[in-house]
């Protein structure tokens, strides 16, 4: 065993890979991660390494957690705990969610996401991956743009062709999602908000507003909606200044109306009843109904909401729209019609789950066939 370490503490790249070619005993794993931070021999470490996990993973996790240990050697722990005895790797996994190094808790949270993907049960409760995306989520916009991964990843998320990658902190940040929610329909949602169908985008808001409590979704918000055209940054002025006002709803009626009638007539909104110009218009009417019932009940909110939730108008509308346009069709298909004052309540996460699941297929479909 010692002339193993000698060849493992050898400073020759030669002699070290001879020496990892070999069987090795879990005895000598403390000679071997040092190894991870060593950029032209880390690939061979973490194979042994991988391989020997399930028989030394308290080593694995005691220096996963260790910050006075090389950055290096911690960022790529995770990909090795893995496959390590699994009730040991969760728990220094789940505690590497709160380490300081962005990449630490970014590949911690991939690793989680790796083993519930094979089946391993985490036993992590929703509340505890709300609490680490709000962490994540508060920290300075120029930290959150300055987040960097120094290894390559391998595993990236695959966004919508000919456009740049979301920043990592979204990234990391639905993948904590998916920790604790359905996997597929928060995988598709970060998906949906990385292309520029606004519709498949629209869906994917009003499934994470349906999931997300409004704590969350104020912080959100900001990193998620696509960047402002000059009609939305005009009707958002307007619907601020006049939203409250009855003398101001003709005007309000005219600027929203024409976005409106465009966003529900849009194919893939809704069904294809709603690209009528009798069923359009009745939605639309519906919807204006709503923004102006109880007073400018909905919009009084909406306006008092912006005050700590940057969301825009449009996406707030688009949103309203859907559920709005959801309950008249259902009623146009002979089934019961909601009360009035219930058009525009929630639809259920796994209703909206579905709409955005098919929704992607869709969208795929047509990228392939533009193909």
């Amino acid at each position: 065993m010692l002339e193993r370490i000698i060849e493992l503490r050898s400073s020759d790249p030669r002699r070290v890979k001879g020496a990892l070619a070999t069987p090795l005993t879990p005895e000598l794993v403390p000679h071997v991660v040092p190894l991870l931070a060593w950029d032209a021999i880390a690939t061979d470490a973490t194979a042994v390494l991988r391989k020997l996990a399930p028989r030394c993973s308290g080593v694995l996790v005691d220096t996963l957690l260790d910050t006075m240990q090389e950055f290096a050697i911690r960022r790529r722990l995770p990909a090795i705990l893995v496959v390590g005895e699994p009730e040991l790797a969760t728990w220094g996994l789940k505690r590497g969610l709160a380490d300081t190094r962005f990449e630490v808790r970014y590949r911690c949270a991939r690793a989680l996401a790796h083993m519930r993907a094979g089946g391993h049960e985490l036993g992590i409760e929703v509340t505890e991956v709300f609490a680490e995306i709000e962490r994540e989520l508060s920290v300075d916009s120029s930290v959150w743009q300055a987040h960097r991964l120094l290894d390559k990843d391998d595993d990236d998320v695959v966004l919508d062709r000919g456009r740049e990658q979301m920043t990592r902190g979204l990234e990391h940040v639905f993948t904590l999602l998916g920790l604790a929610l359905p996997t597929g329909p928060v995988r598709i949602a970060l998906q949906a908000l990385g292309t520029s169908d606004r519709m498949l985008r629209g869906t994917a808001l009003e499934y994470l507003e349906s999931v997300l409590p409004s704590e969350l979704r104020a912080l959100l918000w900001p990193h998620v909606e696509a960047p402002a055209g000059q009609e939305d940054d005009e009707l958002e002025t307007l619907v601020t200044a006049l939203g409250e006002d009855e003398s101001a709803w003709p005007t309000l009626w005219t600027a929203i109306e024409p976005t409106l009638t465009r966003m529900v007539s849009q194919p893939g909104f809704l069904d294809r009843r709603a690209q009528s110009e009798a069923n359009c218009r009745a939605i639309v009417l519906a919807v204006m109904a709503q923004l102006r019932a109880d007073n400018f009940g909905r919009l009084r909110s909406y306006i008092e909401a912006r005050r700590s939730n940057r969301s825009r108008f449009t996406s707030w509308l688009r949103i309203v729209a859907k559920r709005v346009g959801t309950a008249y069709l259902r009623k146009r298909a002979g089934e019961p019609m909601p009360e009035v004052a219930d058009m525009a309540a929630p639809r259920p996460a796994d209703e909206i789950a579905a709409d955005l699941m098919l929704s992607h297929a869709s969208m795929i479909g047509r990228l392939d066939d533009e193909a």
